[in-house]
Order: structure tokens, then sequence, then C-alpha cells
């Protein structure tokens, strides 16, 4: 089968998964909001996630990247199911899900790296640009299933509360409990219950089986598509002199030969990356990055969408979310050759200065609703630039040791994912913004002397 539609195919295979995957993760602050085990769960996962991240590398070797991409989706399929049966169950699909998270994002960008390899041997272009393009077209897979995901929820939960209307009128739900108000207070959390849960749960049960479903799909494409895991190791092109060819360079045994096929050695070798000084500049913008997607998947959406607006509206700001991240990370791929990593980074931080500020300052109503939907859509655009570029960041400011780089980001992300969850039951809205401004400044700030000691004068950033 030709190059571009194994490509296709992997990639529609990862889009399913995370149509599945996006449109769950929206729903669960505010579905499982009573005794905040929605979020407890997420804090679970992804605190396994970033455990279980620390032995991926070693994995990979012993057991092969396909079984484990393919095992992290029944892990995902497991999780979405339990959201079916709710209390105690959930945190044990959450706790599957970490697991999940923890080899998918360590795999996924390896298979996406072996195709642009494949290409670049064939092709005319440098191995950055190729590397570049595919990164591109897995992260706008990615992206969209967000809005896919989220419109699957939207319709679903839409059609429950135009055929069964909710008895609770507008009059009894207090919003001055929601946005930076909602400090998930058991009698706050039951006196607008209405407002997070469906009117019948026969609809949650048909969500989570189209998402089981489209994920039992993504795991059969991907069990008869994705290359097998005895991939030879090749060398850099020296003759077109391609220094980001290691990026591409990504196969099984070049990752034998970083991790040396050790546990102990994966897991000393992310954690003396992880204290590099270089890394440690950048790794608060990491963490930062990973508490405002938390931070919009469990605040934002539960304070601002379900509170003031009720469970259908949940997913349609996801969509708008998702639709603004998947166009922004295309301009941003764009436009990074243009103008620079550092001014696209200017502008993601005047956009979520200025959506924190106007979380501060108004507090949304029936009358301008525009204001939740206009938040969704700039955090979602300034994610669109954050997420690729620090990823690729990484395989930048360590191209030796690229495949370690992949993994301590998905470690780093998973550190604000986690703090994130774990801190949503104990603070109000308005604490966790304060948070994520502080962080903010001092991450960017991190960057900029990054590149003042490390790449002063390069033309790259």
């Amino acid at each position: 089968m030709a190059l571009k539609k194994m490509f296709l195919i992997y990639n529609f295979g990862v889009f399913l998964t995370f149509t599945s995957l996006s449109g769950i993760l929206s729903l669960m602050s505010s579905i499982n909001v009573e005794e905040g085990m929605g979020v407890t769960a997420l804090a679970i996962g992804y605190g396994t996630s970033l455990v279980a991240a620390l032995i991926v590398p070693s994995l990979i070797e012993r057991v092969g990247s396909k079984k484990l991409f393919i095992l992290s989706e029944f892990g995902y399929m497991l999780f979405v199911i339990s959201n079916a049966y709710p209390s105690y169950n959930i945190l044990i699909g959450g706790f599957v899900q970490g697991l999940s998270e923890a080899l998918a994002w360590t795999v996924m960008p390896l298979f996406t790296f072996h195709y642009a390899k494949k290409h670049f041997r064939k092709g005319s272009k440098t191995s950055e640009e190729y590397a570049n393009h595919y990164m591109g077209y897995f992260f706008a897979a990615v992206q969209a299933s967000m809005i896919s995901g989220n419109a699957i929820g939207f319709l679903i939960f839409h059609i429950d509360r135009s055929v069964h209307p909710s008895n609770v009128t507008a009059d009894a739900v207090d919003f001055e409990l929601c946005g930076i108000n909602d400090c998930q207070l058991p009698n706050a959390t039951a006196q607008n219950l209405s407002q997070y849960t469906p009117i019948q749960s026969m609809y949650l049960y048909i969500a989570i089986g189209t998402f089981a479903f489209l994920q039992l799909v993504a795991i059969i494409l991907h069990a008869l598509y994705l290359p097998k895991d005895d991939l030879k190791p090749s060398q850099p092109d020296i003759a077109n002199n391609d220094s980001l060819m290691q990026v591409v360079n990504l196969e099984e045994n070049e990752i034998s030969n970083n991790s040396s096929g050790k546990l102990k050695t994966s897991i000393v070798t992310t954690l003396r990356l992880c204290v590099y000084p270089k890394h440690l500049l950048i790794s608060l913008l990491t963490i930062y990055n990973g508490m405002t997607l938390a931070f919009v998947i469990t605040e934002l959406t539960r304070a601002y969408a379900s509170c003031f607006f009720g469970l259908d509206k949940v997913s349609l700001c996801s969509m708008i979310f998702g639709a603004a991240d998947a166009f922004s990370a295309v301009i941003t791929g764009k436009l990074v050759a243009k103008i620079g990593r550092n001014i696209l980074f200017i502008v993601a931080f005047l956009i979520d200065v200025v959506c924190y500020v106007l979380c501060l300052l108004e507090l949304p109503n029936q009358h301008n609703q525009w204001l939740v939907y206009l938040l969704f859509f700039c955090l979602g655009a300034s994610d669109g630039v954050w997420q690729p570029l620090i990823m690729a960041m990484y395989s930048e400011y360590f191209p030796k040791q690229t495949v370690i780089a992949c993994n301590l980001w998905n470690v780093v992300i998973n550190i604000g994912y986690t703090f994130q969850f774990a801190i949503s039951t104990s603070l109000c809205v308005q604490s966790k913004i304060y948070i994520q401004l502080s962080l903010l400044v001092v991450g960017l700030a991190g960057y900029y002397v990054s590149q003042l000691v490390y790449y002063k004068g390069s033309k790259k950033t």
C-alpha cells in the first residue's frame, strides 16, 4: 500500500481514538460532579501517566510500539465504558486511562516520524520539512477530534433536553455559584445538579456506546495497517547534512540504543534530562500548557459552560475550543518558519492574559453567553500555538536524545495535568486563575532566558 494511504489510515485511526476520548473527557467534570469524582479520576489518571511514562521507552523495546499503541487504545475504551457506571468504577477507569496516556503519547510521535522518514527517503525536501508536515497533519487530526467528539456529545444531549425539557427553571439555578465563584461545595453542587447531568440517563449510555464503538474501529484499523515492529535502523543523510534526521529516525532499534534495553537506564536518563539546566528553564512553560488544558477540560466546562447553560452546551463550547485549536495549529505551522517561535509565544501569552482577566472581571449570565464562547475560542487559539511548538521545541533542544525528549515532554505536561486536577476540588476557580497567570509569566520568562543563554543570535526562533 502507498505510503500516503498508510499514513492516512493511521491518522484516521488517531482521529477516531481521540474523538472518543475528547467526547467523554469534556463531560467528566459535569456528569461526575458529585463528590468531585470526575476530576479525582482524572487526577489519578494523569498521576499514573506521569509515573508510567518513565518506563515506556524500555517497554517499547521489549513489547513493540504497535502492540503498546493498540493496548493503549483498549485502555481508552475501558475508560470510556467506566463512565456508564460512576462512583468508584470511574476511579479504576481513570487509572487505566493514565496508563493508556503514557503509552499512546510516547508511541504516536514515533509512528508519525516514521512515516515522515519514509517520505524523506523518496522526496526532495529536507527531513525537517517532512517532519513538520507530518506532525502538522497528526496534530490536526488530534485537534479536529475535539470537534467531532464534542459534536456527538452535543447532538445526543441536545436531543435529551429537547425531548425531555427540565422541570428546573432558570430562577431555581443560582448563577452566582458559577464562574470564578465555583468552589465545588457540596450544597452548591446539589443546588445546581440539574445543570450538570443528563435529564434521561439513557442518553448518557447512548453517548458512551457511540464513543466505545468508534474506539473499537480505531483498534481494528491500527491492528491491520500499522507497520510491524521489526523495523531496521537507518543512518542520517550526511550528504544532505540534515541535522533533524535524528528527529525522524525513531524506530525500535534506535530506541533500544537510547535505553540500552534496561528499565533503569530509561528512568535514569529521563530524570537526568529533566533536571538539565536547559530543560528546567522551559519546564514551567510545559507544565503551564498541561495545566491550561486541564483547566479547560474541568474548570471551564463545569464552572462556565455547564453551570451557566446546561450539559448540552459543554460539548458545544468544547467544539469551539477544538475548532480554534485545530485552525490555530495549522496557521502556526505556516507562520513559525516565517516569523519564528518567539513572536508566536508572545501572541499566545497576550491571548491567555486577556482571557484570565475577563474571567476575573466579568461574570457571565443569560444575557452575555457570548463571553463563555469567546473564552473557549481564545484559549483554543492559544493552545494551537503552545502545544505543537513546545513539543517541537523538545526535539530541537535535545536533538541527540529525541526519544527520551519526546517521553520527557509527555512526563512534564502530565505534571501540569495532574496538579490542576489535584487542586480542582480544593480551590475556587478564582484562585486557580491567579495560579495560571503566575505560572504563565514565570514560565515564559524561563523560556526566554533559555533562548538568551543557549540560542543567542539563532534565526530559528
